[in-house]
Parts: structure tokens; C-alpha cells; sequence
């Protein structure tokens, strides 16, 4: 239904001779002196994005589609055009395209170069643009299944190389492949409603999509976008406070940006037009000084990607609203946004989003003012997704809360070690690793006279690391005490070693054991023998909970699936552990997973 009213109004404003669409090229094809470039434009009116082809004759042809200021071959993916005269073809276009416009006369009025350079050519090695572009994956109104059956030959490819390389793999590796095809996923479903785009590295993308049921949108950096639904987003971005980012996400979320079906343009100049209209209103002068300065300093404005900014501030400074003239009607200072709110504009899938007024979220990713290292949110994303017999995370929560003790086998830097003693609340830690180093946050909570007694085996890149971050711990504001913090002694030996100083100190000087954890570089076998001697020797009181990683140092997967199936059904026959559940986290590596149970 939409597309039909775009054909009509675009064919109206042709006749009218009142026609300029915006349109960003992402595909071309040329047959001799004819040229179909798929281009993405958007309705300016109920702001849906189209595909519309752009049917163009070069020189020498019978109608000569005129460029303005160059020639067809100047035309790169990922620019944008102006089209100022054409004529609606009446043949339906192939798909995925809404419409086919024969062109007569278009304008280059944005290069993709041009939109993320700053200053100089960014070119890497070989010459290549450092930010590619992207064929779009995501449309308000289009029919995606020519998209997906694109996926599907791509893979299909894929995995007919991945065959050809290794002919001796099982079938059922091919079939668990098979099993993430983009063809076997719920299909994604296009709401008006506003949405949420979180900011994450390329390698979790997909992940972090199937988790909350998202889709990774094409961007043009090493960060990808991945678009949630976001049913209260528009509440949200009128509330006074930020929204709570699950503490099991901080490691993988690195900004989340609000976004509206509504407000989206092909080209940054248009994008800007949109966007200070909004803010300042139908004006001729913002009534600022300068006005890029003023919209970062007091409206915040965020861009993704980063070098965005520099398109962004030369629109803005190009526009009618910087331009000498009247006084704007509100004053400058009305229009400041308070601390934890911004602006927002976001390149994503061909198009320009922009916001205003939305909760600004910046998620501290591994901030090593606060936690050690990556490996705290490993926990606490445990305490998030494990869940046996249904049990709530409160009621695990009360389970293994602020117990007596806990022990962090391959502990260095202290990740886990400082989340036991803190978000838990364990009130004994023993954090052990034969390694020196230990991250200043993990030496605070250590017994005075243990602080610093393994300084001088520091090596100089741990000295480094460490005066580093306590500068950045010095500079940050102390907070006032509110949760109660354990503590926590580094054992500088073997895990074995440990072992057998646990066995001697039980009960006289240490409790029993409450929460095994283990991180360490070793063969599965190897850690889960750490279980059988806690087990075995008593060291624990039920229940205990325990949390192994299993490293992949086999030389095939079959063989760590095979190797990974034995340990577990040995654990469980053998009633080491109960309730065990494999848990593949965000922060775990494709060459490992995390297996989480309870002795009792």
C-alpha cells in the first residue's frame, strides 16, 4: 500500500514540475550505454524508505541523461544523487526495487568518500577506502526475500568451499551449520514504532541479535548496529533517567541509540536540514554564535560513526540556520539539553538517522576504573542466564550471596575474583594464579600487609599497566561505601598447591568452600579434575556453586564436542555435579564455553 502511494505522489510532483528526490546508489548494473542504478530514497512525506531504479542513458544514446558538473562514470556505490527531471516508467522493475524512474537530468551532491573523510584521503593498504560500503539490510515497506535469497546463495557457497577444503568433517557438523542459516530464523517483522540501535564489535553482532531477536544492520565500520524493538523506547526517550543496560550486556554494548521510523534522510545535508528544523524551528538563524560548537557543548550531540562528525559539522555550519540574520524565537539556553540527554545521528543501512532529546547511553565496556577486567561481567551474566529448576535469579541470588568463601582458580587480573567479593559479596576470596600481577582494584580489598608483596615480580609491561591504572583510579571520584565488599588473598601458586593449603587451613582459619569458579588455560580434563578434589576432600559446603571454563585445545571440533559430552555425563553419573547447564557467554571466545552446576 505504501509503495503505490509513493508511485503516485512522485508521478504527481513530475507532472507538476515540483520534483527533487534524494537518492543514496548502493547497486549498478549497465547493459552498453544503459545504466540501472538501485538506489535507496525515502518518502518525504510519510518518511518510508524505497528502493527506486534509476534507469540512466549515457552519451551517444537517444535520450542523454544529463549529470550535472560530471558524467555517469563518475557515479561510485554509496553516493548520493539529487534527481531533478525524469519520468516514471510504467514496467514494473525488477525486484527489490518499488519503481524505475528514467532519468533526465540528476546531480552528485554527496560522494561516499567525502562523507567520512576528515582532512586528508583515508585510504589503507592498497588503496582501499578504510570504511566500505555496505549493501543495505534493513527497508521500512520492502519485500526482503529478495535480500534473504541473496544470503541464502551466499551461503550456500560458503559452505560448498568449506566442503572443498575439508572433505573429512561428520555430517553433523554440516548440519549444526546448516542449523544457523539465515533461513531458519523467525522472520523479521517491520513495526513504526520507535527502536533502539546498540552500538557493538563485529564479531558479536549476530549474537547479540539472536539473544534479544534483533537484526545487525550494514554499517561502515569495525562496530556494528544491531536493531532491537524497543516497545517503550518512545516512554523512554521522554523519561528523566536513562534505561538500566542488563550488567550481563556491559561487555558487549557500547552506546545505545533511539531512533524513529520518521526521522531518517538519504544524505547528511538533508538529514541536518530535518534535524536543526526540529530544534530551532522554521527560523532563519539559531540565534547561536557557533552553532556546531553550541549543539556538542549543549545539546550533546552523538554521531556514529565518530567521523560522521566532520560531514555533519560542515552541513551544519553550511546551513541556513548558521547563517547571519534574526534572532531565533527560544533562547539558547532553553534549548540545552540537561546532563544524560542528547541528540543523536546515526549512518546505518544507506540512511541518516537523527534524534533529539533521547537518554544518552554510554555503557562503561570493560571500564578498568571500575572492574579488572572483561571477565567480571562473565559472572554476572552467569547469575543472569543460569537457571535450574527455573529457580529466579533473586532466589539464586539469596542462595549465594555473601557466603563465607569462594576460590578463583587462574585468577590474574582479577576479574571474577573482584566480582565474587563485591556483586556477591562473598566475604573470603581466595584468588588463586601462579601469576604475580593483580589489577590495584583486587589489591584494595587484599589484608593490608598482603597488598603489595609480589610488586617486585611484576614484569615491566605489568608495571606499566598497573601505574596506569592507578592514575586513572586516583583521578576518579572516590563514592561513598553503600554494599559490603569481602576480601580477597592472593595465592601465588599452583591450583593443585592450593589445594592442599585449603585441606590444612579448613575450618580452623577457612570456611568451607561456597562458589568454585575457574578460568584457567588448561585442557577440560585438567579443570574439572580441580571439581573432583574439592568433591572428593570435602572442601565444599552445599550448595556450592561451581563455574568451569572448558578451553578447545583439541585439533578438531568434533573431537572437544566428543571430549566435552564424556566430562559431563562423567560429572554427572558420578554426582559431582548437579543441575549443570552449558552456558555459551558473550564474552567467551568461539574456542571456549562455560559449564555451570551445583555439589551438593
Amino acid at each position: 500500500m505504501g509503495s503505490e502511494v509513493f508511485r503516485e505522489r512522485l508521478a504527481d510532483a513530475l507532472a507538476a514540475g515540483d520534483f527533487e528526490l534524494h537518492c543514496r546508489i548502493y547497486h549498478h548494473r549497465s547493459f552498453g550505454r544503459l545504466h540501472f542504478f538501485d538506489t535507496l530514497a525515502v518518502d518525504p512525506i510519510s518518511r518510508e524508505s524505497f528502493i527506486v531504479e534509476l534507469l540512466c542513458r549515457a552519451a551517444e544514446s537517444e535520450t542523454v541523461t544529463e549529470v550535472v558538473g560530471g558524467q555517469l562514470s563518475d557515479l561510485r556505490l554509496g553516493d548520493v544523487v539529487v534527481v531533478y527531471d525524469a519520468a516514471v516508467d510504467l514496467r514494473s522493475p525488477l525486484p527489490p526495487c518499488t519503481l524505475t524512474l528514467q532519468v533526465h537530468r540528476l546531480k552528485l551532491t554527496e560522494t561516499w568518500r567525502g562523507l567520512f573523510q576528515k582532512g586528508e584521503d583515508r585510504t589503507g593498504p592498497g588503496g582501499n577506502w578504510k570504511h566500505a560500503f555496505h549493501r543495505p539490510a534493513f527497508h521500512d515497506a520492502i519485500d526482503e526475500s529478495y535480500f534473504e535469497e541473496l544470503d541464502r546463495r551466499a551461503l550456500e557457497r560458503q559452505r560448498e568451499k568449506r566442503k572443498a577444503k575439508a572433505k573429512g568433517e561428520k555430517q553433523a557438523e554440516s548440519e549444526e551449520e546448516a542449523s544457523d542459516s539465515p533461513a531458519d530464523k523467525a522472520p523479521w517483522t517491520r513495526t513504526r514504532e520507535p527502536r533502539a540501535m546498540l552500538q557493538c564489535h563485529m564479531p558479536l553482532a549476530q549474537r547479540l541479535a539472536e539473544y534479544l531477536g534483533g537484526r545487525v544492520l550494514s554499517a561502515c565500520s569495525r562496530d556494528r548496529l544491531v536493531l532491537v524493538d524497543a516497545p517503550n523506547a518512545a516512554a523512554t526517550s521522554r523519561a528523566a533517567h536513562a534505561p538500566r543496560v542488563p550488567s550481563h550486556l556491559h561487555s558487549i554494548i557500547q552506546r545505545i541509540f533511539f531512533v524513529d521510523a520518521g526521522r531518517k534522510a538519504p544524505s547528511v545535508a538533508e538529514a541536518c536540514a530535518q534535524y536543526l528544523a526540529a530544534v530551532f524551528g522554521p527560523v532563519d538563524h539559531a540565534g547561536v554564535g557557533d552553532l556546531w560548537d553550541f549543539l556538542c557543548r549543549q545539546r550533546h550531540i552523538q554521531c556514529f560513526p565518530r567521523e560522521l562528525e566532520s560531514s555533519l559539522s560542515a552541513a551544519v555550519r553550511a546551513s541556513r540556520w548558521a547563517a547571519p540574520g534574526a534572532e531565533a524565537k527560544e533562547s539558547p539556553a532553553a534549548l540545552a539539553l540537561p546532563k544524560g540527554r542528547c541528540d543523536s545521528m546515526v549512518y546505518a543501512d544507506g540512511l541518516l538517522w537523527w534524534s533529539t532529546d533521547v537518554p544518552r547511553i554510554i555503557v562503561p565496556e570493560k571500564d578498568q576504573r571500575s572492574v579488572p577486567s572483561g571477565a567480571y561481567w562473565k559472572l554476572l551474566e552467569i547469575l543472569d542466564r543460569y537457571r535450574p529448576h527455573s529457580m529466579t535469579r533473586q532466589r539464586l541470588m539469596d542462595l549465594f550471596q555473601g557466603r563465607g568463601c569462594a576460590v578463583d582458580f587462574g585468577a590474574s587480573p582479577g576479574g571474577w575474583s573482584f566480582c565474587l567479593a563485591t556483586a556477591l559479596q562473598i566475604r573470603r576470596v581466595i584468588a588463586c594464579d601462579p601469576a604475580a600481577y593483580m589489577h590495584p582494584l583486587v589489591r584494595r580489598l587484599a589484608p593490608e600487609d598482603e597488598r603489595d608483596q609480589f610488586l617486585e615480580a611484576f614484569t615491566p609491561e605489568e608495571r606499566k599497566d598497573d601505574a596506569k591504572h592507578s592514575r586513572l583510579l586516583a583521578e576518579r571520584k572516590e563514592e561513598a561505601e553503600t554494599e559490603p565488599k569481602g576480601q580477597i588473598s592472593h595465592w601465588r601458586m599452583r591450583a593443585e598447591d592450593a589445594l592442599v593449603k585449603m585441606k590444612q587451613r579448613l575450618d580452623a582459619q577457612l570456611p568451607p568452600l561456597a562458589l568454585v569458579v575457574c578460568d584457567m588455560n588448561e585442557e577440560l580434563e585438567g579443570a574439572c579434575q580441580l571439581l573432583y578434589q574439592v568433591f572428593e576432600q570435602k572442601l565444599y559446603e552445599a550448595p556450592c556453586l561451581a563455574v568451569v571454563t572448558f578451553k578447545n585445545t583439541c585439533k578438531s571440533k568434533q573431537e572437544f564436542r566428543r571430549r566435552k559430552s564424556a566430562m559431563l555425563l562423567r560429572l554427572q553419573e558420578e554426582k559431582v555435579l548437579t543441575q549443570v547447564q552449558e552456558i555459551h557467554l558473550f564474552a567467551n571466545t568461539r574456542m571456549e564455553t562455560t559449564i555451570v552446576g551445583q555439589m551438593l
